[in-house]
């Protein structure tokens, strides 16, 4: 079991970028001055879509109109994620480097391209989900390899820290449930599950254990609509025979590979596990049509970088993959097409979503994070 975790963390640590200092702890003392940063921005027209560079602590716009990035936009720290709020404004929780007594929300208005903070006492920032409450939650000190067990939690009409809610393990990804609460998974130790927080909670409450299985959930994607959650559960490397002979005693071996498992969020009962061909799933995007879109990162030293994604049709049980950029992490579908970006190279490649047709591959400064918010 210490090689699975070694490896989920592996994959966890590339996840949460590189340049990421690891701290002796999670906190700070309250006397210690926070920091604070000066960031310019620019006003974002419709046509401009954000993209993370983590390594170059950018925030790349590109317009989809001229299909090509026009301008970028300096963060001064680099970050793996933002969310848009109900009033319009981009939340981008930053990393801290080593000399910071804490990390900054960066709050974006497209409108007037003005930046605006809030100050944490936390090491780097990670996830963030945004409810249509306009309430924030927000993975905290990820240059610890997640071991923070507390999510913050803020209010994006007033900009101001509402409180922090306990989990019972190193949190790996938050997915929205409902207009108020978000799901919260823990994919490795002895309270491996996903649980439920809101913002009235000090300490999270469990609501799928997963203690009996392999490992719990890196990837969480709701659908309201249809009382669903998906998960994505990386599994063992297929290199790593020594480690899934020794699993396979103890665990179902399907559960062992990497799959996508299907929930009922309201009688919290299991419909199907969906096996997947390629290592390392972590992120996922769903379209209109019940399909589900999953991105891949190779994460076992000496393996050779996938070049695909998944193509999930949940209601065949079918499962397909679609050819793309290296170590294609991140996934996103907007205005009828799909986005994938490399996070090995500077690349991003567009399809169209009904015909999955190549568009065009779109080159950046380095390496890229498309957020799915």
């Amino acid at each position: 079991m210490f090689k699975l975790k070694i490896t989920v963390l592996l994959l966890f640590f590339s996840f949460t970028l590189i340049g990421c200092f690891k701290e002796t702890t999670n906190k700070n003392t309250v006397d210690e001055e926070l920091v604070s940063l000066q960031l310019k921005g620019l006003p974002i027209n419709s046509t401009e879509k954000l993209i993370l560079i983590p390594n170059k602590k950018k925030l790349a716009l590109y317009d989809t109109m001229l299909n090509k990035v026009t301008k970028q936009i300096d963060l001064l720290r680099s970050a793996r994620d933002y969310a848009v709020a109900p009033n319009g404004n981009i939340y981008i929780p930053l990393h801290h480097e080593r000399s910071d007594k804490g990390s900054n929300i960066a709050i974006l208005d497209k409108e007037t391209g003005k930046f605006n903070t809030i100050q944490t006492k936390y090491n780097s920032l990670g996830s963030i989900r945004i409810t249509k409450e306009g309430i924030g939650f927000i993975q905290t000190g990820i240059s610890n390899g997640g071991e923070s067990l507390e999510i913050l939690v803020i209010d994006t009409a007033s900009n101001k820290e509402i409180g922090a809610v306990t989990i019972p393990g190193p949190h790996e990804s938050i997915g929205i449930l409902n207009d108020s609460q978000v799901l919260v998974s823990v994919a490795n130790g002895d309270n491996k599950g996903v649980y439920l927080v809101d913002k009235f909670m000090e300490k999270a409450e469990l609501f799928l254990d997963m203690k009996n299985e392999p490992f719990g959930p890196v990837y969480i994607l709701t659908n309201p609509k249809e009382h669903l959650v998906y998960f994505v559960h990386m599994g063992v490397p297929k290199e790593d025979k020594e480690l899934k002979n020794e699993l396979a005693k103890k665990y179902d071996p399907k559960l062992i590979e990497p799959h996508i498992s299907v929930w009922d969020f309201e009688t919290k009962k299991l419909i199907k596990n969906v096996g997947l061909n390629i290592d390392g799933p972590v992120t996922m995007t769903s379209d209109n049509q019940g399909n589900l879109y999953v991105g891949h990162y190779t994460v076992y030293p000496g393996a050779t970088p996938t070049t695909y994604i998944s193509l999930v049709n949940l209601r065949e049980g079918a499962v397909s993959e679609i050819k793309t950029v290296p170590n294609p992490m991140t996934v996103r579908i907007d205005d009828g097409k799909l986005y994938v970006g490399s996070f090995s190279e500077p690349k991003m490649d567009i399809f169209d979503i009904a015909s999955l047709n190549k568009i065009s591959t779109v080159t950046f400064d380095d390496k890229i994070i498309i957020p799915v918010n």
